[in-house]
């Protein structure tokens, strides 16, 4: 800790070491940018949507694409841990983003290895991580979002 004096009264004041690590300073309650919250509850109903469609499709006597049911199924289970993830994401989890590139990395591997998809628009996928991170890095009152979470 650095010592700051102040000389018109006296009081010395503790400061933190590093005054941009949020947890020199628990008493601010965590905030986001509106754009950051907007678009994990965009996740969260895009994830929601797409297990629904999945559902659907399983049930339907011609699947989409000829995808195999164990594939359909496999996705329902991926979107619903992503509903998970985006759930504690807006709880202030980090545990969520990093569940969410895990997600992001076996749905890729299950769509290359159904072979309807090209491998260009699989690796697209994988962008999605990169994308909420950086939206993750926008800053309200000086500070990310990222920097809040735990």
């Amino acid at each position: 800790m650095i010592e700051n004096a102040d000389e018109s009264n006296g009081n010395h004041e503790q400061l933190p070491e590093d005054p941009l690590v949020i947890e020199n300073y628990p008493s601010i309650p965590p905030e986001r940018h509106g754009f950051v919250t907007a678009w994990l509850y965009f996740c969260l109903i895009a994830n929601s949507l797409s297990v629904l469609f999945y559902l659907f499709a399983a049930n339907m006597p011609m699947r989409i694409a000829k995808i195999s049911i164990l594939t359909l199924y496999s996705l329902i289970v991926l979107g619903v841990f992503n509903i998970t993830f985006s759930i504690w994401m807006l709880s202030w989890k980090k545990k969520g983003f990093y569940g969410s590139c895990i997600i992001a990395i076996i749905a890729f591997l299950i769509n290359i290895s159904t072979n309807n998809i090209s491998p260009l628009v699989c690796t697209i996928g994988l962008s999605g991580p990169v994308i909420l991170y950086c939206i993750f890095q926008i800053k309200k009152n000086g500070i990310s979002a990222w920097s809040y979470m735990k």
